[in-house]
Order: C-alpha cells, then sequence, then structure tokens
C-alpha cells in the first residue's frame, strides 16, 4: 500500500502545477523558522560587525553550495547516472531546506523524489545516499575526537562507538553486504577505497569550510587567535554530526548550538560563544533558504520551458 502511495506521489511530482505547490510549501515553511528567529537574528547581527558576518556567508556558501553538491554529483556520476552540477545543486537543496520540517525524514524523501524527476533510478538514488552520508557522519565523528576529554564519558563512549562502527560500515564489502539486499547491483564495484578516499577529502573541504564560517561568526563579537581555528573546526564537526542524529530537532537548532556554545566557552567568554554559535544559524538559515529558493525558481523555470 505504501509503494502504491509513493509511485502516486512521485507521479504527482512529475505534474507541473504540483511541481509549484510543493515547492511554495517547501520554500513557505522554512521562511517560517526565518520569520520566527526574524527578531533574535537581526540583535545578533545589530550587536555584531556586521562585516565579518557577511564574510561568513562565503566559507559556508562554499561548503554547502559548491562542495556538497558537487560531491552528490560526483556520486552519481561514478554509478553511471549523467547528471549535471546544477541538476544536483536543485536536488540537494530542495531536499536539505527539509531538515527544517519536523521529523527527520524530509531531507531523505525530498532527495528521492526530486531525484526520481529525473528519472534516476531508485537503486541508484539509495546507494549513492547512504554512501554519502555514511562517509559524512564518520568523518564529522573522526574530525571531533580531539574534543572527547571535553565530553561526558558516556558521550565519550558512544562518540568513539560510533566512530568505529561508521568506520567498519564504509569497508566497500561491508557497505555491499548491506546496500545488497535493496540492490540489484554490486555495490563493491564502485565504491573502491581511492573512490571512498576521494570523497572523504571533499567532505573533510566542507568540515574545514565549516569550522571557518564558525570561526569568522565567533570573529564578529570578539578576538580569537587564529591558532584556535583547528579546534574550531572540530567543534563544528562534533555540533553538526550531533545535531544530526538529535532526531527531535529540526536541522539540529538548539543542540548543535548548545553543543557549540559548551566547546567553544574554553577558549571565549560564554556569551561571545553562544552569540557565535547563534550567528552561525542565522547564516545557516539565511544562505539555505537562498539556495532553496533559486533551485525552486529553477525548477519552475524549467518546467514552464517545457510545458
Amino acid at each position: 500500500m505504501g509503494i502504491i502511495i509513493l509511485k502516486k506521489f512521485i507521479a504527482f511530482l512529475k505534474n507541473p502545477v504540483f511541481i509549484k505547490i510543493y515547492l511554495v510549501i517547501l520554500v513557505i515553511f522554512s521562511g517560517g523558522i526565518f520569520y520566527v528567529q526574524k527578531d533574535e537574528m537581526v540583535k545578533i547581527f545589530q550587536a555584531s560587525d556586521p562585516k565579518t558576518i557577511l564574510w561568513a556567508v562565503i566559507p559556508y556558501f562554499l561548503s554547502v553550495g559548491i562542495v556538497t553538491p558537487y560531491l552528490h554529483c560526483m556520486s552519481y556520476k561514478k554509478i553511471g547516472t549523467p547528471v549535471s552540477f546544477w541538476q544536483m545543486f536543485q536536488i540537494f537543496h530542495l531536499s536539505r531546506i527539509g531538515n527544517y520540517m519536523p521529523g527527520k525524514i524530509w531531507f531523505v524523501t525530498n532527495y528521492y523524489l526530486f531525484s526520481k524527476r529525473l528519472n534516476i533510478d531508485t537503486v541508484k538514488i539509495v546507494k549513492n545516499f547512504v554512501m554519502l552520508n555514511i562517509v559524512l557522519l564518520m568523518l564529522g565523528s573522526f574530525c571531533g575526537l580531539p574534543l572527547l576529554s571535553s565530553f561526558h564519558p558516556t558521550l565519550q563512549k558512544l562518540l568513539i562507538l560510533f566512530s568505529l562502527s561508521m568506520l567498519i560500515l564504509i569497508h566497500p564489502k561491508i557497505l555491499n553486504k548491506i546496500l545488497k539486499p535493496f540492490l540489484k547491483e554490486d555495490a563493491e564495484k564502485e565504491f573502491t577505497y581511492i573512490f571512498l578516499l576521494s570523497i572523504g577529502f571533499f567532505f573533510l573541504i566542507a568540515y574545514i569550510l565549516l569550522g571557518l564560517t564558525l570561526f569568522l561568526c565567533i570573529s564578529a563579537f570578539t578576538r580569537i587567535d587564529s591558532a584556535h581555528i583547528p579546534f574550531v573546526i572540530a567543534v563544528s564537526a562534533s555540533s553538526f554530526v550531533i545535531g544530526r542524529l538529535a532526531l527531535f530537532a529540526p536541522a539540529g537548532i538548539g543542540v548543535s548550538e548548545g553543543i557549540s556554545t559548551a566547546l567553544l566557552s574554553r577558549i571565549v567568554p560564554v556569551e561571545h560563544a553562544l552569540m557565535g554559535a547563534m550567528a552561525l544559524r542565522t547564516v545557516t538559515i539565511v544562505v539555505d533558504i537562498a539556495c532553496a529558493s533559486l533551485a525552486a525558481v529553477s525548477v519552475v523555470r524549467y518546467e514552464k520551458q517545457k510545458a
């Protein structure tokens, strides 16, 4: 029954009118997040050095607007799906905006639906999504390992266990066994160690850019030595992973900021750590909504031209 409903929904998604309605719902809902927090965002902007906050937009956009869509595009091409960067930009950001909706299913759902809109095979969607997210979380966990001493002993054990689990799962043979019940093909043929290392390298760049964004956000409120950049990168990676795993928090809102503030208070006053974390959230929301809106407009224009 569920499969039949999903197939009908996918068929509806290919209808130009439905596409417009669904995209408007996604953008409006995400815009609601911005509206609810707009007063707080204005206060943060007014209390900061505005130029530094604007500079922080650049590394964040490079991370989520360029590097990450490129990774997904590269991975799709590796498994034989000719997706352009711009098409992947649309899929990724229309999926990412689902993070702001209640529950953690909307990113996955939108990723599948907008990939199917381009007639990408279900096998390749699942293969691509699972592999990339395992590498993303594994690398984020490793980036945060230098901060283990800052966490509660229970959380330390969980992070070590999670990192080791991701390391085991990403082994080509293990990954193939996990995907095999869902796939018709052998995943191990595409997901070689060399390919996984290249994916990991680009994700590392994305995490570094995210860390630089947080560093600039803190710099907008107080002086911070550039020697702390590696520490800030580790903080941003840890807060991202924990926020991603917090099923109750849309886009990790609240959770990521709490983790970041607690860790950053070791190098800057706690009030500046909090303001820096909230400034990062402001940058995140603004860029995510802007990218999703751009992707939505592009999809609607394409559907009009096609009609």
